[in-house]
Parts: C-alpha cells; structure tokens; sequence
C-alpha cells in the first residue's frame, strides 16, 4: 500500500462552489449548521475510510464515524459531505476538545516572531512536534479523540478509539503514532 495509490480530497465547498475555509473544522468549535458540503478528490486513487484533506480537514467515512461517536457522543459535530459522483457516504468529523497538555519532556520547535511576521500571534504556538510526551494522568478518562490546543493539526485518539478505528476499518487510511505516555 502506498499513498500514491490514495484519493486526496480537497477543500470543502458549499452548493454555489463557494469555499469554506477548512480552519472552522480543525479549531474545535462548534460550527454552524450547514444543509449540504461537497468536496472533490483532487487526487484520483484508492478511497479511504479516514483522510486528512487540506488544513488537516478529517474526511471519514460515515460509519466508521458513527462507531467512533458511539464511544463519546460529544466528541465530534459531524456534517455529510457529497464527494464528486461517489455513493459511499462520508462526513466531516469535526473533533470539539482541544487539550492543553503537559508537555515538558516533548520535543517542540515553537514559531518565532520571526517566522510570523505576517500573523504575530501565532508567536509562541507549536510549528513542530517532533515528539509529544504525554502524562496519562492529565488526560481526563474521557477524552478518546482530543486535538492540542496550541497545535490543531494532530488529532489524539486513546486506545479504545484506536481498536474501534482499526476493528471496523482495518484499511481506513489512518496512520497511528505511539506517543510516549508517562
């Protein structure tokens, strides 16, 4: 299996074409209602049950999604998208926690005002994760699926998350990291 083999799914798009900015799915913040969203696959290739579109967007499929909600029912808003002529049905899974973690022991290059200068204050957030260590005991028992508050991109899942992922879609497409867990 190789990701050239994959679809890569572009940006969310309402029913006039117009964009919608796929930041609002990745800040974990309720958004507001939408009827219908539609995206294209930009790459053509093998559908995934679990992509990670433009801004980090989680496109998956709808039941995979909905066994993940069945473990935490407010872990997500979820919006059905329509992908080109594609019938199998697939959502945006938009996770709603974001964690501040304890992070001492991790490896993080953070941006410097240099870096930014056209958006100061992303001064002092995370640019890179080169290795997140995690206390265990910080993480509330209840948090399967969290984002980091200063590095949205990552998505978190615990064990139990990661079991249901793999049992109901052994080929979703996800591409799990152990984190180092103290």
């Amino acid at each position: 299996m190789s990701i050239l083999d994959q679809w890569f799914l572009g940006d969310p798009i309402d029913l006039n074409g117009q964009d919608i900015l796929g930041w609002n799915f990745t800040m974990c913040k309720k958004y507001q209602t939408i009827s219908r969203i539609m995206v294209n696959i930009k790459q053509s290739g093998r559908p995934l049950d679990y992509s990670l579109g433009g801004l980090s967007v989680p496109y998956i499929e709808s039941q995979l999604a909905n066994k993940m909600l069945s473990i935490d029912p407010t872990a997500a808003q979820i919006f059905p998208v329509s992908i080109n002529d594609f019938s199998k049905k697939y959502v945006i899974f938009n996770v709603l926690r974001a964690l501040e973690i304890e992070h001492s022991d991790s490896e993080i290059d953070y941006y410097t005002p240099e870096d930014i200068k056209n958006d100061p204050e992303l001064a002092g957030s995370y640019h890179y994760v080169r290795k997140l260590v995690v206390n265990d005991k910080k993480v509330p028992t209840d948090a399967h699926i969290f984002r980091l508050k200063k590095f949205d991109v990552m998505l978190i899942v615990d064990d139990l998350m990661k079991s249901i992922m793999e049992m109901t879609s052994p080929q979703s497409g996800a591409k799990f990291t152990p984190l180092d867990v103290r």
